[in-house]
């Protein structure tokens, strides 16, 4: 598990100090505020809103934080120096993925400053210094003192770095009970964050099967729009339940009848996968086994996937 550990802590530390991981975390932040501002000014308060629109900015955003992983390594030799180490394929693999799993969460959490600012917002009567307020320093020093573990590779800031993230997430929680609907908020979280697993699951595979970043970047958003906005359109019209195709007027031709079942049970079995679909429910509050089955699949397949392929290459 060290060398695990040890890859996915040299990848954290990689994004927290390098450009691309601000720019994307700018970028996340910025946007995931327009869709948190713009329903407070029409006198919505609810963390629904970022948490469904936010979806089509991480097919293209999470892209760009695994493209590099593998093949950045493959094109520079450097992969070769890493598997000559007495690390596995898996090791390598699982631990970059943790790595920028680890980053995607760092991001989540800045966007913990919502729910301190939805809870004053629906409870305007409650001490605004606890929890908002105190939250909001908390949270800023974390990023902070994060930063700076990260460049000094302080176990001392990194403790400190903890405590502080930890004060923060009591503050979270006090501030999503003060909301009121700390139940859908906490799934909605939690299902932007199993998405975001999916994503960066995927990106991993493809940055796996090229030496090219834009072309690991741009196959990775291709799976991704698929698994999100073209599934979700495509399924947007479909019959509820299957008796209902019965009274087509279709129905008397034995072809189409039959084409039509067929159909039916195709854009189900896309309904099914949508991952779109999945986060709405999460953002509704409700928790389906079949979604946490479905997030689990897709990650295990990818990683599984992406490990053969740097299996494949190495011997090669």
């Amino acid at each position: 598990m060290r060398p695990i550990f040890t890859i996915a802590d040299r990848e954290f530390r990689s994004l927290v100090t390098a450009p691309l991981g601000y720019v994307v975390m700018t970028f996340f932040l910025f946007v995931s505020g327009i869709f948190f501002i713009a329903p407070l000014q029409a006198n919505i308060a609810n963390i629904r809103y970022v948490v469904g629109n936010t979806t089509i900015w991480l097919v293209f955003l999470l892209p760009a934080l695994t493209m590099r992983l593998l093949a950045e390594e493959k094109k520079t030799g450097t992969i070769e120096l890493l598997m000559t180490s007495p690390v596995t394929e898996t090791q390598v693999v699982i631990g970059k993925y943790l790595g920028v799993l680890a980053y995607y969460a760092l991001m989540l959490f800045s966007t913990a400053q919502f729910v301190f600012v939805l809870g004053m917002v629906r409870k305007s009567d409650a001490n605004p210094i606890f929890p908002t307020y105190t939250g909001l320093i908390l949270l800023a020093a974390t990023l902070v003192t994060l930063t700076f573990a990260a460049l000094q590779e302080s176990r001392t800031l990194s403790i400190i770095t903890a405590l502080l993230g930890a004060g923060t997430l009591v503050c979270t929680g006090f501030a999503a009970v003060q909301m009121g609907e700390w139940g859908p908020a906490l799934s909605g979280y939690l299902g932007l964050f199993l998405l975001g697993a999916v994503f960066l699951a995927i990106g991993v595979l493809a940055s796996g099967l090229t030496k090219n970043q834009i072309i690991a970047w741009v196959s990775t958003a291709a799976v991704l729009l698929l698994l999100t906005v073209l599934i979700s359109w495509l399924t947007r019209d479909i019959p509820a339940t299957a008796p209902a195709l019965a009274a087509s007027p279709n129905a008397g031709d034995y072809a189409s009848f039959g084409i039509e079942w067929f159909k039916f049970a195709f854009l189900h079995i896309l309904q099914a996968l949508s991952l779109q679909a999945t986060l709405e429910n999460f953002a509704q509050g409700v928790l389906d086994m079949r979604d946490l089955v479905l997030y689990a699949s897709l990650i295990g397949a990818s990683l599984f996937f992406a490990v053969r392929g740097l299996t494949t290459s190495r011997s090669a």
